[in-house]
């Protein structure tokens, strides 16, 4: 029996490169000329090197390698997202020519018809349930609007309360006036 390979979602010529670090922004920008100082070193030795005065260097002068790489963390996130979503499209239409194709096709017992009808029933029930929701949402108040009624119910309320107390201290006044 003859396997077909599947082609991958994620092969080798469309990997993303990973971000780098700040550390190794400076490396690049300073082996060349390290390896010229030290000529006889091996890479090992100039490597070493590079990372002793990486090690030496104050915060300030490590700022330009650390932006670096937190935009090349950035690049990597959005590829990374992008590519997600990619993988994601590519899985779901996939799956939904892999079940039409066994709905069109059949199954080998001959439930084929079954297996449309079911098929069949399934988005209708997904159709009505979809239905159902935009019908509440059309009838049902927003957080937002719900919170403003709320907030316009309390001032009512301190108001009332406002008022209240205030026709409390007339009524002592006027009782304080007439003894």
């Amino acid at each position: 029996v003859q396997y077909l390979k599947r082609p991958r979602l994620l092969s080798s010529s469309n990997k993303i490169k990973a971000a780098s670090s700040a550390y190794q922004w400076y490396l690049r920008s300073t082996f060349q000329t390290t390896k010229q100082e030290l000529e006889d070193q091996s890479v090992g030795n100039v490597t070493k090197e590079v990372s002793i005065r990486w090690s030496k260097l104050s915060s300030e002068e490590k700022v330009p390698y650390e932006e670096m790489a937190h935009q090349d963390k950035m690049r990597f996130e959005q590829e990374s997202a992008l590519r997600d979503d990619q993988v994601a499209m590519e899985q779901a239409r996939r799956r939904k020519e892999n079940t039409l194709s066994r709905i069109e096709e059949g199954s080998k017992r001959g439930a084929s018809m079954a297996a449309r009808e079911e098929y069949d029933r399934r988005a209708a029930q997904a159709a009505e349930r979809k239905e159902r929701q935009n019908a509440l949402q059309k009838h049902q108040p927003s957080v937002a609007q719900m919170r403003r009624k709320e907030q316009a119910q309390r001032e009512r309320d301190e108001q009332d309360e406002y008022i209240e107390k205030k026709r409390s201290q007339v009524r002592k006044e006027r009782a304080k006036q007439a003894k």
